[in-house]
């Protein structure tokens, strides 16, 4: 069997919990993952003997800056932005701004680190899926904006009937293709995984991936598989995703990009995780539990 190493850090998973609140003012308070000094115990304070292993290096991305946040180029102006902890990406296609995703975290500075590097106007903004951590910003989007959702995360914003999430004004139930002057996104809906509607975006020219809440480059899931509606379809979202052409992933979460070798990680992390939960199923002997109990006493 082919071993492969996993970077296991549960602390950050857990103080982050799931992205699954449907409550705007649920969003996690939690500091940024980019700075490993931060995020290690210092020994030297206590007496030698760190409170826990430092977070390792592979697990981080890059330092963000005191402005709060980091916009780069991933590749021919698809760029992403990060506080550390959630990601956004979007396309400057020469006739407009094409935005995915508005953590409610980055919102306050989402315009203005599209405007420091072009100005174009944002003429699109596309939802990956409902969950107000992640799209609960859009309201900065100015609102002549073409606003596009897969169908069910359509309805599911209909009823959440909250500003901050405007309707979306196009939606799709399988496939759809968005062309913006030069630029291409490949949106592709392929069943519930960590929610209804979470779809696939796809940047064919950048070779580029987007999916949210599935996979969290470098760290395990955070808690209940990312708080996940459908456990069967999350495994196979794993399968769905690497059957796209990229290199790059963006995941919604952590302080850094994906890549491939990430996602077979991760996919090869849950079966582990899965034949150990079953293995300790069929090992679990109950009556050693009611043996221990006093029968005078129920």
């Amino acid at each position: 069997m082919k071993t492969r190493i996993l970077t296991v850090v549960l602390g950050a998973g857990l103080a982050l919990s799931s992205g699954c609140a449907d409550d705007p003012a649920a969003t996690p308070s939690v500091a940024p993952l980019g700075d490993a000094a931060a995020m290690s115990a210092d020994a030297g304070d206590q007496g030698g003997t760190a409170a826990s292993d430092p977070v390792p290096v592979s697990a981080l991305g890059p330092k963000i800056p005191a402005a709060g946040y980091l916009v780069a180029e991933v590749r021919d102006k698809l760029y992403w932005v990060t506080d550390g902890v959630y990601q956004s990406m979007f396309l400057a296609t020469g006739a407009g701004v094409v935005v995915v995703d508005a953590p409610q975290s980055i919102a306050p500075h989402l315009l203005e680190a599209i405007a420091s590097v072009t100005s174009e106007p944002v003429t699109h903004f596309v939802y990956s899926h409902h969950h107000a951590d992640h799209v609960g910003g859009a309201g900065v989007i100015p609102s002549g904006a073409t606003f596009i959702a897969q169908e069910q995360t359509a309805k599911l914003l209909q009823r959440s009937a909250d500003r901050n999430r405007p309707v979306p004004t196009v939606t799709f139930v399988d496939t759809y293709t968005l062309k913006v002057g030069a630029q291409t996104l490949v949106l592709d809906y392929k069943g519930v995984n960590h929610d209804p509607g979470n779809i696939f975006i796809y940047a064919p020219n950048q070779r580029v991936l987007m999916l949210v809440d599935v996979v969290f480059p470098g760290w395990v899931p955070f808690n209940y598989l990312a708080g996940t509606t459908d456990v069967p379809g999350y495994f196979a979202a794993h399968d769905q995703a690497l059957g796209y052409d990229f290199d790059t992933f963006i995941g919604g979460h952590v302080g850094r990009l994906g890549t491939r070798d990430d996602l077979m990680i991760a996919k090869d992390y849950l079966h582990d995780l899965q034949a150990g939960a079953a293995s300790a199923l069929q090992a679990y002997d109950p009556s050693t539990i009611l043996q221990t109990t006093d029968a005078a006493n129920p």
